[in-house]
C-alpha cells in the first residue's frame, strides 16, 4: 500500500486540494497556495510520525509484526525480548509464548526444545551442564539432563554423559561433571568425609560421627580418630563428634586456610601463617613453635608442618624418631601413628620414625601427593597412580587401578578421589 506521503508528494496543488476535500477537508476555501505551505507540511509531519510508530512494532525489519518483535534493538537479531518481558535474556531465544518468560524454551538458543533450556545462562552454545536443567530456580553441578522438571537431578544423568546407569557418579568419563564429584577425601578411624564439589560435606562409615556433618560450605575437611573438623568458606572451623564437649570440639576463634585432625586434637593454619592447635595436649603435640607455615598435619602423638621457607618442623612425641624430621624443602607434611611422611620440592617422597611394617619406606619415583596412615602410606604419582607401602593386613596397600587426584590413608583402610571425581576405597573397613 502507497504511503499518504508518497500520496500527496506526487498530486499536483489542485489535485491534492481535490483529495484533501475527498477526506472532508476544504482547502479551497484558503486557495492552494496556503495548503502547500501550511497544510502539506503539516500532513507530511504526522504521517512520518505514523510511519515511524508502525515500524517500531516491526523492530526486526522483516517487514512482519510479531511476538518476537517486542522491545528488539538489534534488527540483525529478531529474536531479543522474544517473550515480551521487558528485558533482553539468553532465555529468549525461540520464545513460543509472549505472556510470561521463556520457561522450557530454547533457553540456550541451539534451535532444539529440550529438558534443559530452562534458564539457561549461556545463549552461544548449547545448555551447559550447570544451567537450570531442572528449572528449580537454582543452577547447581546436578542440573545436566534432568528427566524430571520437579525434583534435582540427584539420580538423572549426573555426571552430562547422555547415559542413566545405577551409579552415575562411578562414570568413567573424566569429562564430565556430577554432583557426587568430590575435591578431596580424609580417613578417620572407621569413617570418611569428603568435601564434593559444591563445598557440601559428605561423611560414611561405621561411626555415628560420619552421619552428621553440618551444613553449609566449606574449603577443607579433615578426618581424625573419633571427631571431624572442617574449615568453612568464611575460615571459620567447626568441629564435630560422637560425644559432646570438650576442648576438641572448640576450635579457636579466628580465619583459616587448612586443619588436620588428629587424636583428640587438632592443628590449623591461620590465615596469617601461624599454627594454632586445641584439643589433648600429651607429649605437647598441641603446642607448635612459632614462625608461618603453609601446612601442617596431626598424627596420633605428633604433629608436623611445613614452614613457608619449606623446612620441615614436628612437634611431640618422639618415641619413634617421627618429630625428627631431615633436612632438605618440603611442600607438604603427613603424619601418622608412629612415623611422618613428606612430599619434597623435587616430588619425592621422604620418611621417617617407626617402620616397623615398612610404612616408612617410600618407594622411589615423582609424586603429587602423600599421606600417612597407622601404619602404611600411600600417594598418588606423577602419572596419577596410586602406590601404598607398610602393613597389609586388611588390604589397604592393595590400591585400585586407574588414576587419581588425592588419596587418603586411614587406620585399615584407604580412601581416595579419581580423576572422575568419584571416591574409591579399598581394605578392611565397611567403608
Amino acid at each position: 500500500m502507497r504511503s499518504l506521503t508518497s500520496l500527496m508528494l506526487n498530486r499536483s496543488p489542485v489535485t491534492l486540494a481535490r483529495q484533501l476535500a475527498w477526506w472532508g477537508v476544504r482547502p479551497f476555501t484558503i486557495g492552494p497556495e496556503i495548503v502547500m505551505r501550511f497544510i502539506l507540511p503539516i500532513l507530511v509531519a504526522l504521517t512520518l510520525g505514523c510511519e515511524h510508530n508502525k515500524q517500531d512494532n516491526d523492530k526486526d525489519g522483516d517487514g512482519v509484526q510479531a511476538a518476537v518483535d517486542c522491545d528488539d534493538s538489534d534488527a540483525s537479531k529478531p529474536l531479543d525480548d522474544a517473550d515480551c518481558d521487558g528485558a533482553v535474556t539468553a532465555d529468549d531465544c525461540d520464545d513460543r509464548d509472549d505472556s510470561v518468560g521463556a520457561v522450557f524454551e530454547d533457553g540456550d538458543c541451539d534451535g532444539v526444545l529440550t529438558q534443559y533450556d530452562c534458564d539457561d545462562a549461556d545463549a552461544d552454545v548449547g545448555a551447559s551442564p550447570f544451567d537450570d536443567a531442572d528449572c528449580d530456580g537454582v543452577l547447581a553441578a546436578d542440573d545436566c539432563d534432568d528427566a524430571d522438571s520437579a525434583l534435582l537431578a540427584v539420580a538423572e544423568d549426573a555426571d552430562c554423559d547422555g547415559t542413566l546407569t545405577e551409579d552415575d557418579c562411578d562414570d568413567s568419563d573424566a569429562a564430565s561433571i556430577a554432583i557426587c564429584w568430590f575435591r578431596s577425601v580424609s580417613t578417620g578411624k572407621g569413617y570418611a568425609c569428603g568435601l564434593s564439589n559444591s563445598g557440601r560435606l559428605e561423611c560414611w562409615g561405621d561411626r555415628v560421627l560420619a552421619k552428621n556433618p553440618p551444613d553449609g560450605t566449606f574449603k577443607n575437611v579433615s578426618a581424625g580418630h573419633d571427631h571431624t573438623c572442617a574449615v568453612r568458606t568464611s575460615g571459620d572451623v567447626e568441629c564435630w563428634s560422637w560425644y559432646e564437649g570438650g576442648s576438641t570440639l572448640t576450635p579457636p576463634d579466628g580465619a583459616f586456610e587448612t586443619v588436620s585432625a588428629g587424636d583428640l586434637n587438632t592443628c590449623g593454619v591461620k590465615t596469617n601463617g601461624s599454627i594454632e592447635c586445641w584439643g589433648d595436649n600429651e607429649y605437647g603435640k598441641s603446642t607448635p613453635p612459632d614462625g608461618t607455615f603453609e601446612t601442617v598435619g596431626a598424627g596420633d602423638w605428633h604433629t608436623c608442618g611445613v614452614t613457608r621457607t619449606g623446612r620441615a618442623e614436628c612437634w611431640g612425641s618422639d618415641r619413634q624418631d617421627q618429630s625428627t624430621p631431615p633436612d632438605g624443602t618440603f611442600e607438604t607434611v603427613s603424619a601418622g601413628r608412629y612415623h611422618t611422611c613428606g612430599l619434597t620440592s623435587t616430588g619425592s617422597v621422604e620418611c621417617w620414625g617407626g617402620n616397623n611394617y615398612g610404612q616408612a619406606r617410600a618407594p622411589e619415583g615423582s609424586f603429587e601427593t602423600v599421606s600417612a596412615g597407622w601404619n602404611h602410606t600411600c600417594g598418588v604419582t606423577a602419572s596419577g597412580n596410586v602406590e601404598c607401602w607398610g602393613r597389609d593386613t586388611w588390604g589397604q596397600t592393595a590400591a585400585p587401578a586407574g588414576t587419581f587426584e588425592t588419596v587418603s590413608a586411614g587406620h585399615r583402610y584407604s580412601c581416595g578421589v579419581r580423576s572422575t571425581g568419584s571416591v574409591e576405597c579399598w581394605g578392611g573397613s565397611r567403608l
